[in-house]
């Protein structure tokens, strides 16, 4: 039912904006044409008015048609917009890396043997502490 009142709303819109600048072009040529027949308004200065008239309405039913595809995307960006802001585990994740390069560092220092020498990283002792793992199903 909405988008059957949508769709009305839209057609009516879009009826009433293509025949606004023809209605405005004629009720100004009802009223100016008889200052061009006496010769007060130059006829160019007529014709000029009424394709103003007529570019505007053109004008208003463009900026009708780029407010609806404007609208048309509003709800991806909500969508978009929910899925960005969803809490993330990132400062778990920076604490857990603080924490590993921390014992990185301590390693390190343990293993230096003298000034001068470079450490051998592959030489490092793998270490795995809290790890468990859990079968599929169960």
């Amino acid at each position: 039912a909405q988008l059957v009142r949508r769709k009305t709303q839209h057609s009516n819109t879009k009826f009433l904006l293509e025949w606004l600048s023809p209605v405005f072009v004629g009720i100004y040529t009802f009223y100016a044409i008889r200052s061009v027949f006496d010769k007060e308004l130059r006829l160019g200065t007529f014709l000029a008015t009424c394709q103003a008239i007529s570019s505007a309405g053109a004008a208003c039913l463009q900026v009708d048609h780029n407010y609806l595809d404007i609208c048309r995307t509003f709800r991806q960006l909500r969508s978009i917009t929910e899925f960005l802001n969803k809490k993330t585990d990132l400062m778990m994740w920076k604490q857990a890396n603080r924490h590993r390069r921390a014992v990185t560092k301590q390693i390190i220092r343990d293993s230096d043997s003298g000034a001068g020498q470079s450490l051998d990283f592959d030489g490092i002792p793998l270490s795995c502490r809290s790890m468990g793992y859990l079968l599929p199903g169960g």
